[in-house]
């Protein structure tokens, strides 16, 4: 069986580990296919330099609202880019290298706890996580002794993978969790063998099941969490009440874009196009969102899944959900 050895730095320590490795991380350039690249820092006028974690479909009402213009009707200069990590995203943020992300909930709420002056201002579409397995692994039991790849060792994403993994028989200590970082780092690994399992959203997942990999199932049939959301920093937000706003309008058009049947083919193709998915895992990852009704509450910060993450995470310090989301720009909202 695949083996690895874990890290071994606790939750906490590791998030200020990574937020402390700060001067030589730069956001890396969105290709101009996506919307642009980072732009001169904010002020007044309008513009939102924003960071993906990864592109997946977690951004897909954001994607939709940049090419149906969505951000230029609200007035909003929008400049992507791409971050491959949550800690690297708040540390841009506090760095002022960008204006927002979307990213890890409790990643955030850990650097809120140590003193960081960043908000949520909505949620983002809570695409499920899906246990994929490489060929040969077939039931949770095959993965008695071997290693499951997460996002970060203490993260909320492994106490997912645990509750799942105990449900199915599975006891802590029966199987190694490797933090290996985002999307791109959990697939390359279960390409080249590294892990036997990981946890992946779309369309990656289904790209990989399609390629010969198996899926073990959907983490939201054991536990409802939401685990991503739009942070920016309080004092640039209190300064640019509009243009925030205005960036929320635009992704809640988005997501109104996307729910729409009769926009079905052109939401898959724009999948495809951000995300260089193929069309039937594209297809399927559209679907899926659809079967969940995913786009009508994309935005939402569902407080209740939400105070579920911030539980089962190892952050110390817990003010609940409400302690770091502030819901008056999304409450401002008109789409």
């Amino acid at each position: 069986m695949i083996r690895a050895t874990p890290p071994t730095l606790d939750r906490r320590a590791l998030l200020r580990a990574g937020l402390g490795l700060g001067a030589g991380l730069a956001a890396a350039p969105l290709l101009a296919a996506c919307g642009g690249g980072a732009g001169e820092p904010a002020g007044g006028d309008g513009a939102v330099r924003y960071a993906y974690v990864s592109l997946t479909g977690v951004y897909l009402p954001v994607f939709a609202a940049i090419e149906q213009n969505y951000f230029a009707d609200a007035g909003v200069t929008f400049e992507p880019s791409v971050t491959r990590g949550s800690a690297a995203s708040v540390q841009q943020i506090l760095g002022g290298a960008i204006d927002c992300a979307g990213t890890a909930i409790d990643t955030v709420a850990v650097a809120i706890n140590g003193g960081a002056d960043v908000v949520g201002v909505s949620g983002l579409l809570n695409a499920p996580w899906s246990l994929i397995a490489v060929p040969g692994v077939t039931s949770f039991e095959d993965l008695r002794g071997g290693s499951i790849g997460v996002t970060q060792v203490g993260s909320s994403l492994e106490v997912l993978l645990r509750e799942m993994m105990r449900a199915n028989g599975i006891e802590d200590g029966e199987y190694e969790v490797v933090g290996l970082g985002g999307t791109t780092e959990r697939v390359a690994a279960l390409n080249s063998g590294a892990i036997a399992a990981g946890l992946l959203t779309q369309p990656q997942d289904f790209e990989l099941v399609g390629s010969g990999m198996g899926s073990l199932g959907y983490a939201d049939e054991y536990l409802d969490m939401q685990f991503v959301a739009n942070f920016v920093e309080r004092g640039w937000a209190e300064a640019n009440p509009d243009t925030v706003t205005g960036m929320l309008t635009a992704q809640t058009r988005g997501a109104q874009w996307l729910a729409d049947p009769a926009n079905r083919d052109a939401s898959i193709a724009l999948l495809s196009q951000y995300t260089n998915a193929g069309p039937e895992a594209a297809a399927a990852t559209y679907d899926l969102y659809v079967e969940k009704d995913l786009f009508a509450t994309a935005l939402e910060p569902r407080f209740d899944s939400v105070d579920a993450l911030l539980s089962a995470a190892d952050m110390g310090e817990n003010r609940g959900a409400a302690g770091y989301f502030d819901t008056s720009y999304l409450e401002s909202v008109s789409a």
